[in-house]
């Protein structure tokens, strides 16, 4: 059985290459990871989907798709994670925890 990489980003997908144009001004935009080489589980819609490579800048999801696209948004300098086949999953940073109660 493989590997799973859990991926814990405190933002939400804002999608596109739309959503860095807001970057303030005299603020250089965070550089940007890509993660491929592995399933990148979205959990999109009713069934889990996979892709083929996720961006992530400044703790939110930028881009996830082709990884043609994910490179060309990223940019020149961006940090790559080649997943080496592990299982990139979606987490959320408030998991919902039962606590026992006296």
């Amino acid at each position: 059985m493989g590997a799973v990489a859990v991926l814990l980003l405190t933002g939400t997908w804002i999608g596109g290459p739309a959503a860095l144009a807001g970057a303030p001004q005299g603020n250089p935009a965070p550089l940007a990871t890509v993660y491929s080489g592995g399933d990148i589980l979205t959990m999109a819609g009713d069934r889990p989907t996979y892709a083929e490579a996720l961006v992530e800048r400044g703790g939110r999801i930028v881009q996830v798709g082709p990884l043609a696209e994910a490179l060309r948004l990223a940019g020149p300098g961006s940090r790559r994670v080649n997943l080496a086949g592990r299982t990139l999953l979606p987490a959320s940073s408030m998991p919902t925890a039962t606590c026992p109660t006296t």
